[in-house]
């Protein structure tokens, strides 16, 4: 029967299908099931990404997403939409529903593929159906895999895109050198469409395969080495330019985190809740990003082909043809060995930890910023993960009889499944969840949100920035309605483009040049500016909680009328003209917060710190006008190591003076108002620190890192 032949396609097919059924399930496939994508933290980043991507028109590079993010928008690349599959089915979009997700298409393709290539590489070592048939589910049943359907953030759908690995071990083991080119131009391709990560990694084994090829194994002369690498970097950086990697600043790829997402040494072994017979160890949280870990049946395997090898490497040993094979092997494959060996090193980092121990030493500088690219360096780990169960069943099969090998292998399988079922069941479970739409959403209840959507080109947020508050929220919104918005988040982020982006909006703020074709929806730390220069016909509001600047609507005829109650006026501010202004978090005073603009800390009982290098305080004009204002404040002093503070004072844009302060609290200011400050909208008061501190640099048992300045008890015109 063709099923029992050993080349027959019908076990990776069998494998796959099987393993998606029993992790994923069907309903992930139906393009139109969102249920499993909202309510998580990164999927509607990934699928918002691709909606807004695909009704963009199409750019030069390809992989430009300018709707999603205006002023700081990048590429398809930076929402891990899955880049291959965004730019495929765009071509196709103008025939697709209007709702269309192509992630439960994708895990499918990465459960069929990732048992193709497990296959794969099992018939290299065995000739016997039922060692390629159990091999294969083996090394196909990968933990590390499955966790990313279900990771704390949710389903990262390119990460589980481990064939890839698996193809470039394959390509790796293979003796043949057919279509060698391209194969490898094809698969780092298809990975630097996938994800970042994965590219890394499998342009790692592509580099040690090239060393081995012609150093190690001299079956490469130099020359089409060097033909190989420059033909297949072209090819490569033709791509990356195409789908848009260098459309942030290289700095801003570099994110922190390394040290933190990391390997620990024990992770392989620690089943995290993946185990009925192991018990979980307690390691310090990496987010999950650490978890990695063999399964019981792998365990087993690398544990029993540990054994062998220890007897199968004496000196009297009786096997020495099997021994000169597995010597040989890691001779022609040494570079491997070594990427691999340094692959495991970044993974630990230089915070290593085993168990709940950790022992740190200090970076280079040269490599500090280098390997913070790769901040989640426990994926490092994914390749030797799979070298190691390879290397086992290939050493079990060596040293052992085929029925040996087949008994092996067979209880291995059925322990990897069995045991991490408490694991693999609850993702199935997850995955499975039925939600109705309209909770995508919950937070804009208000008619006025559809009626604004449908009157307005925009949703711009104020602040610009990656991942605001209820960024899905009013992204969803803009994705249903065609409209462009800023409210996104990115995986990585251009931040100059924040900067500049931020930069325009105060210049539209403060000229009141608000584009009549946009939403505004705001922090609460712009209404005083805003309130100063919105428009007649515009309107101010809180609406479901969130502030708005709606242009033109009170002309707006067929527009949803925003109820008087909450729309917010100058009146309806605190008024300041005869008691003080308090900046504490009482009752009292918290609707003050509108006050402090930015540079600010969190309100405490008696008042606010600044924290950085600069505060600003905007404050409207009392009804009565004033001829000073007068400000109560400590400031933050060490007798010994800081005892004072410098600070200039510009008030509505223009320096006014240079203090310098020497003790810690009931310090009093008084600043003259003149008449032509007084002309302004509002106040406007700006510190300037030359010598903030953070208190934890002058005292170690003060665990405080703020950058503290002054700290603004009240303030009061007189």
């Amino acid at each position: 029967m063709i099923f029992f032949n050993k080349n027959t396609p019908l076990i990776p097919l069998f494998f796959g299908i099987v393993f998606f059924y029993l992790i994923v399930g069907l309903g992930p496939l139906d393009p139109s099931n969102l249920s499993w994508i909202f309510g998580r933290f990164d999927p509607p980043q990934h699928y918002l990404g691709w909606v807004f991507y695909r009704y963009a028109p199409w750019t030069f590079p390809i992989g430009l997403s300018p709707n999603f993010g205006m002023d700081i928008s990048s590429s398809i690349v930076y929402t891990d939409s899955l880049p291959l599959m965004a730019i495929f089915f765009k071509l196709f979009s103008p025939i697709l529903p209007q709702v269309f997700q192509y992630f439960g298409i994708w895990l499918l393709v990465c459960f069929l593929l990732q048992a193709w290539f497990s296959w794969k590489i099992i018939s290299l070592i065995s000739n016997n159906f039922w060692v390629n048939f159990f091999g294969t589910g083996l090394l196909s049943f990968s933990p590390p895999m499955f966790w990313r359907l279900y990771t704390p953030s949710g389903t990262q759908a390119s990460l589980v895109a481990h064939f890839l690995i698996l193809a470039a071990l394959f390509l790796l083991l293979r003796k043949s050198q057919e279509r060698r080119i391209f194969s490898w131009t094809l698969l780092l391709s298809v990975a630097v469409l996938t994800h970042f990560y994965l590219f890394a990694i499998v342009s790692f084994l592509w580099i040690s395969d090239l060393l081995d090829r012609s150093i190690s194994q001299k079956v490469m002369p130099y020359r089409k080495l060097f033909y190989e690498l420059f033909l297949v970097s072209g090819v490569l950086l033709l791509c990356t330019w195409q789908v848009g990697y260098f459309s942030i600043m290289g700095s801003s790829g570099i994110d922190s985190g390394y040290g933190f997402f990391k390997l620990n040494v024990l992770g392989p072994i620690d089943p995290s809740g993946w185990s009925y017979l192991l018990p979980n160890i307690p390691i310090p949280t990496s987010w999950g990003e650490g978890f990695n870990y063999l399964g019981l049946g792998a365990i087993l395997v690398i544990v029993i082909a540990c054994i062998l090898l220890i007897f199968f490497l004496k000196p009297k040993s009786k096997a020495l043809a099997q021994k000169s094979n597995v010597i040989q092997l890691f001779i022609d494959h040494r570079f491997l060995c070594i990427c691999l060996f340094f692959l495991y090193l970044d993974a630990i980092t230089n915070n290593i930890g085993i168990g709940a121990r950790v022992f740190s030493f200090e970076l280079p500088l040269f490599l500090s910023s280098p390997l913070h690219i790769l901040r989640s360096s426990a994926r490092l780990w994914w390749p030797i993960h799979y070298c190691l169960i390879i290397f086992s069943i290939y050493l079990i099969c060596k040293v052992s009889s085929t029925r040996i090998a087949i008994v092996i292998l067979t209880g291995a399988l059925v322990l990897q499944v069995v045991d991490t079922k408490q694991g693999w069941a609850l993702v199935h479970k997850e995955l499975a969840q039925d939600t109705y739409a309209g909770i995508f959403a919950p937070d804009l209840k208000n008619p006025f949100w559809q009626s604004a959507a449908q009157h307005y080109k925009k949703i711009i947020r104020i602040p610009a920035m990656t991942q605001s508050s209820k960024w899905v929220q009013f992204a969803w919104l803009a994705s249903e309605y065609g409209m462009k918005t800023n409210s996104v988040y990115f995986a990585r982020v251009d931040n100059r483009k924040i900067a500049k982006a931020n930069q325009a909006l105060k210049a539209v703020i403060t000229q009141g040049e608000y584009d009549p074709n946009a939403l505004y929806v705001f922090e609460d730390r712009f209404l005083i500016p805003i309130l100063a220069t919105r428009g007649p016909n515009d309107i101010i509001a809180k609406v479901d909680g969130f502030l708005i600047l709606a242009p033109g609507w009170k002309t707006c005829k067929s527009c949803v009328p925003v109820a008087p109650e909450d729309w917010i006026n100058n009146d309806q501010l605190p008024n300041p003209s005869n008691n003080a202004i308090g900046f504490s978090n009482q009752k009292k005073d918290k609707d003050l917060v509108f006050y402090l603009e930015n540079g600010w800390s969190w309100q405490e009982d008696w008042g606010t710190w600044s924290d950085g290098k600069a505060a600003t305080l905007n404050i409207p004009w009392p009804k009565k006008t004033p001829h000073s204002i007068t400000l109560n404040f400590k400031t933050f002093l060490d007798p010994n190591k800081h005892p004072s503070q410098t600070i200039d004072i510009w008030i509505n844009g223009f320096f006014d003076r240079q203090i310098e302060i020497r003790q810690y609290e009931n310090n009093f200011l008084t600043l003259p108002l003149s008449k032509k400050i007084i002309e302004d909208p509002y106040l406007k008061l700006e510190f300037r620190f030359k010598n903030p501190v953070v208190p934890n640099d002058l005292v170690p048992e003060n665990k405080d890192k703020r950058t503290l300045g002054i700290g603004l008890i009240s303030a009061q015109f007189k």
